[in-house]
């Protein structure tokens, strides 16, 4: 089930927290500071990982913290995410990190994105 629809009568933000739970709890947190924009909670959680399984979880279910800080407009979080070495261009169902920010206009978001080298002409999976 692609995140960005939800499935049957579920709403994005549902099937993101039931992803969430089923995670250890370190990674747990991660995903969910970046939800929420917890910028203290997610760079302490960055200090115990590496880029490979920030980018391992974020493959495994389907949706980065990026994805989340970027679509929320969490401006810190995006920047301490890619300063921790997680993939800007991942596709979840289709869209990037990128992707997201623009269409939730999260300017902030798109420059820290933009900057951290993300790519501009990725097109969707659509």
């Amino acid at each position: 089930v692609c995140v960005m629809e939800g499935g049957p009568d579920r709403t994005p933000d549902q099937t993101i927290e039931e992803r969430v739970r089923a995670l250890p709890p370190t990674i747990a947190a991660l995903f969910g500071a970046a939800y929420t924009g917890n910028d203290s909670v997610l760079r302490s959680c960055l200090k115990t990982m590496t880029a490979d399984e920030i980018n391992e979880w974020a493959s495994a279910t389907l949706i980065s913290p990026l994805h989340m800080a970027s679509s929320h407009g969490h401006t810190e979080c995006v920047q301490a995410l890619c300063e921790a070495g997680a993939a800007v261009d991942p596709l979840d169902c289709g869209y990037t990190p990128l992707h997201l920010a623009v269409r939730g206009g999260q300017a902030d978001c798109v420059r820290a994105l933009c900057r951290a080298g993300a790519e501009v002409n990725r097109t969707t999976c659509d």
